[in-house]
């Protein structure tokens, strides 16, 4: 079937609504004179407004692969991510490159080009500055009630969906996920016209709106769009890239942003890396999705004009060792903390009563670790530093506290602060715990993963970009971070990025401007340090791991 036939298909079916069908027609190569026999003499008429005929923006397509470490791509070949690659820039040296490696931070500032410090998102909670109490804006209530997006405002936060509607207020941007409705939500912001997720019910999960981001009730009622639950396997991934393929009929959105679960649903349930078989399984089928998707937007004619970014949030860690909440908790009582809230992950972030304590208290916790249970299964001087947080000449900095025995080495020390800088705003912990690779703080009667923190298993991810004025089969070394992703799609859409701290990665363009290639190379010393400290920490902690196993 031609490329036009193709779209006299979608047009009869009503995939495709009277606009974007003459649009499309004539990108396709159909002369006026056949729209017009199609619709009547209007479509000329309007076709000859020059407001109509105007170029438009590329489209912008952004896979993030949840939770996907980038050595997941050693476990089973991924051959249509490998093709994007092809066609685009690799960076097998990407990483998260902030803190908190969780997934509502991450996917704000893959759209924002910001750190989570700047977009106010920093995690799944933290502290409001104004109450101080706990806010939970990230999880169900705050999502459901447009707090995460109001967050995003109040911050003033730039974003690749507002950028697009500025070039071209016609275009519609959509952003899914087929289970997670916060990563659904922090990736499309306010200025997202759809926002979408699938929520169980009873016997099955349901495509449903995020409030004031609705679809049409036409959409929500396509019969692909309801699935059996619960679902197994790639099937998380296989509902989301579903939705994003009815979106692409049937929305016509000009930015598509997909969130594919599965590979965090699973690693947390199986421990991630504990269980290759299992995560190849799901390398598999996270693949096979990247597939259809390409197929899509070649059968529409539109592949060649479309920037297409996957890449993934965070990554994730096994449980080697675990420290039990509740040991969390009773080591801050016991180091004369007043524990307001704690997150656990491959880190623990603290929240106190008494911040003003905070450098005795994390000092104490050292002391007292090694001598509470844990699960007979971390080692006693598992954790040897924290930091604490405290004012100095008008602003929040964190210092370390090391065991005595132990050093901190200033690579790491250094690592350490750019990161902290990252989250460092008037929301952010008192006292941070910094685990070694593969140790988590959540118990668990059985093998599961975790993610949240500076470990090299939960910051490396894979990226690739790939479309219009994207070098092609080129991979470089270069430290690419989530906050360089909107950068890049920015100066792609021929814009100047502002209010970001990332930076653009001006060796994946074809025709950078010297000023960008500068910029890069600038910062390109300092990150690789960063990115080797924590390689270092990491590869001592496993060698130390396999030596106490063997003993």
């Amino acid at each position: 079937m031609s490329e036009i036939e193709t779209l006299l298909d979608d047009y009869a079916c009503r995939r495709l609504s009277r606009r974007t069908f003459v649009r499309r027609l004539l990108a396709a190569g159909a002369g006026l004179g056949f729209a017009e026999s199609l619709l009547g003499p209007g479509v000329s008429r309007a076709l000859a407004d020059p407001q109509s005929l105007r170029p438009r923006t590329p489209f912008v397509v952004m896979v993030v692969l949840d939770a996907f470490r980038a050595d997941y791509a050693d476990l089973a070949p991924m051959p249509h991510l490998d093709w994007l690659a092809s066609r685009g820039v690799r960076y097998p040296n990407a990483w998260v490159g902030q803190l908190e490696s969780y997934t509502p931070a991450g996917h704000a500032t893959l759209t924002t080009g910001a750190s989570p410090a700047r977009t106010g998102v920093i995690g799944f909670q933290w502290r409001d500055p104004k109450t101080g109490a706990e806010d939970l804006t990230a999880w169900w209530n705050g999502v459901m009630s447009g707090r995460l997006e109001a967050t995003l405002r109040a911050h003033g936060v730039d974003s690749i969906p507002q950028a697009v509607k500025r070039l071209d207020p016609s275009a519609r941007v959509v952003s899914l996920s087929s289970e997670k409705y916060y990563a659904a939500d922090a990736m499309g912001g306010p200025a997202a016209d759809f926002i979408m997720f699938g929520r169980p019910m009873g016997a099955k999960i349901i495509t449903q709106g995020i409030p004031h981001h609705q679809p049409p009730a036409s959409f929500l009622k396509a019969p692909r769009l309801t699935w059996p639950w619960p679902l197994t396997f790639g099937q998380f991934d296989e509902m989301a890239m579903t939705m994003a393929i009815e979106a692409l009929h049937l929305l016509d959105p000009r930015v598509l942003l997909i969130n594919l679960p599965g590979a965090d649903i699973y690693g947390h349930r199986i421990g991630g890396p504990d269980a290759p078989k299992v995560m190849a399984n799901i390398v598999q089928h996270a693949d096979q999705q990247i597939g259809r998707l390409v197929s899509h937007l070649q059968r529409r004619g539109i592949l060649d004009q479309t920037i297409i970014v996957v890449t993934a949030d965070h990554g994730m860690v096994q449980n080697t060792y675990q420290l039990d909440d509740a040991v969390i908790k009773t080591a801050v009582k016991k180091a004369g903390g007043d524990l307001f809230f704690h997150v656990g992950g491959s880190s623990a972030y603290i929240w106190l009563r008494n911040p003003h304590d905070s450098a005795a208290v994390a000092a104490n916790i050292l002391s007292v670790l090694p001598t509470l249970p844990t699960n007979g299964t971390t080692p006693s001087d598992a954790i040897t530093f924290a930091h604490y947080r405290h004012l100095v000449a008008g602003h929040y900095r964190y210092d370390p506290v090391v065991a005595p025995g132990t050093s901190l080495s200033p690579d790491l020390e250094a690592a350490y602060q750019y990161l902290f800088g990252t989250f460092n705003n008037l929301s952010a912990p008192d006292i941070v715990l910094s685990y070694p690779e593969n140790m988590i703080s959540r118990a668990a009667a059985d093998r599961h993963g975790e993610h949240g923190g500076a470990t090299w298993g939960a910051q490396h991810v894979p990226l690739v970009i790939s479309g219009p004025g994207v070098r092609r089969n080129f991979t470089s070394p270069f430290p690419a971070r989530l906050m360089d992703v909107a950068p890049t799609v920015f100066a792609l859409l021929g814009l100047n990025p502002h209010r970001m701290d990332g930076l653009v990665l001006a060796d994946a363009l074809q025709h950078p401007h010297p000023a960008q290639l500068a910029l890069q190379d600038v910062h390109a010393p300092l990150l690789i340090a960063h990115q080797k400290a924590v390689i270092a920490q990491a590869t001592l902690d496993l060698a130390a791991q396999a030596a106490a196993g063997a003993a």
